[in-house]
């Protein structure tokens, strides 16, 4: 039976394969869009998007309910990975083609089609790995979930690379990417195996429909979810802002989407132990919830303030000279990071204590409040106001969160959490005020972190990460 990794090392693995995975796409798709051109990128595009839109008809919100019943009991968890399983291949076959038949009599053909054939069929397809990675968080084995994101890319886009090198045309790349899905997907069940889960398929209607009448809030959420992240763009756009500033605005969004990985690594390392351990009680329940929002806000906040501080720095590294509205959207942006940590961390707890449907109305309350401060602020601040329209509604959010949480017994403690980060963040912020722009960015970024570090230690920082190191997973898992 594999041995549980520490809390931190979990998050620490989970952060740096899915760095080293978003970086290979990265450079994938910037090869992929030089070589295919405007049109035929549009077409892949459009393929994708089609995938997005039915993935959830793969995904109705049992992934995070797979986890938070299979952190408790290891023969749960394979039960229900073999449900989750039959489920969902049963839905591929469905919905794959079914995709596909839609586009053709809505007049869709050429390349087009092929891109909802194959780059549609790979995001479905990803549905399993994204299974599997669920299976694996479950048993908080991150250093296989991490193995596995980066050996998906390392896989899909390897030997497609390959084929372009190779001079192979459209169809062909997508092809390959496809298969490199379904490999990535048998591989993710392998690992599942190796973990020591015994992996099949069970196909029961009445009780897969049980499960689903429970995860369809996730499934809302994630929707929701969605359209926040998306839907500002849309209304600034309807209001008449510029294609130039919304590129700007754009330009700022990649960055903080990039940089939740940090609170998001962590959060998702805290998924099983919140799971596990509201099963001895709401109080137990709440020292992990604790410890889970200050190793986000540790991270969260340095990157925040130092983010905003060398946001001119950082967007001419990142994208050159040419987007020089930017940095001022960016160093409003960042201020959202440290409400997102608390929102994923929130999201794991309300799930593991049931209040699935709870969780939700914190999402629609995002959403809401979004699109009311996007009407209210955009005529007048243009993109700054769908800006600043980000952070308002992330405040309205975690004040929400932190109402439902209290509504279950859990205490987030979240003044003890931030004291310390928000000080040395200070902190570290006098010092790059003080360099200034003097510095190259490199050497202001490694500075900055010095100082944050040992301010961060001198308030007794170093005695709350190694409990978090030493914390393992002595409940739940390691008792099966």
């Amino acid at each position: 039976m594999t041995r549980p990794q520490s809390t931190l090392k979990n998050a620490a693995l989970t952060m740096v394969g899915q760095l080293l995975a978003r970086l290979l796409a990265l450079l994938f798709y910037a090869v992929f869009a030089r070589l295919l051109g405007p049109e035929r990128y549009g077409d892949q595009g459009f393929g994708a998007a089609v995938g997005t839109l039915c993935v959830v008809l793969l995904e109705p919100g049992l992934n995070p309910l797979l986890v938070r019943d299979g952190a408790r009991d290891r023969a749960v968890l394979e039960t229900h990975l073999a449900q989750t399983l039959g489920f969902k291949l049963m839905m591929l076959a469905l919905v794959w083609p079914l995709s596909v038949i839609i586009c053709m009599l809505a007049g869709y053909g050429g390349a087009v089609l092929t891109a909802v054939i194959f780059a549609g069929g790979t995001i479905l397809l990803g549905a399993l790995e994204e299974l599997a990675a669920a299976a694996l968080t479950a048993l908080e084995r991150l250093d296989l979930e991490a193995g596995l994101r980066f050996l998906s890319k390392i896989i899909g886009m390897g030997p497609a690379l390959l084929v372009m090198a190779l001079g192979g045309g459209f169809e062909s790349v997508l092809a390959t990417l496809t298969a490199g899905a379904v490999v990535t997907a048998a591989l993710g069940l392998v690992l599942v195996a190796r973990a020591g889960v015994r992996v099949r398929v069970m196909v029961d209607i009445r009780v897969m429909a049980a499960r689903i009448a429970t995860a369809w809030p996730l499934a809302v959420s994630g929707i929701l979810w969605l359209l926040t992240l998306r839907l500002d763009q849309v209304l600034a756009s309807a209001m008449g802002v510029p294609h130039g500033a919304l590129g700007n605005y754009n330009a700022a969004v990649k960055v903080v989407e990039a940089l939740v990985l940090f609170p998001g690594a962590v959060a998702t390392a805290f998924q099983p132990v919140l799971a596990r351990t509201w099963m001895e009680g709401a109080e137990v329940c709440s020292r992990h919830l604790k410890n889970a929002l200050f190793a986000a806000l540790s991270l969260a906040i340095p990157v925040t303030v130092g983010g905003a501080l060398l946001a001119e720095g950082l967007t001419r590294f990142i994208y050159g000279d040419r987007f020089e509205g930017t940095p001022q959207l960016l160093a409003i942006q960042l201020l959202g990071l440290p409400l997102i940590g608390l929102q994923f961390i929130a999201t794991h707890a309300l799930v593991a204590s049931g209040a699935v449907r709870s969780q939700a109305v914190a999402v629609a309350a995002n959403l809401v409040v979004n699109v009311g401060c996007n009407v209210a602020l955009v005529p007048a601040l243009g993109v700054a106001g769908a800006s600043w329209s980000a952070v308002v509604s992330g405040v309205a959010a975690c004040a929400v969160y932190l109402v439902l949480l209290r509504r279950q017994g859990l205490r987030p403690g979240l003044v003890a959490a931030a004291w310390r980060p928000l000080v040395a963040a200070g902190v570290m912020a006098s010092a790059l005020v003080s360099v200034g722009p003097r510095w190259p960015l490199g050497a202001a970024i490694a500075a900055g972190g010095l100082v944050y570090a040992a301010v961060f230690l001198l308030l007794g920082g170093a005695g709350a990460m190694k409990a978090l190191k030493d914390a393992r997973s002595s409940g739940g898992q390691a008792a099966h």
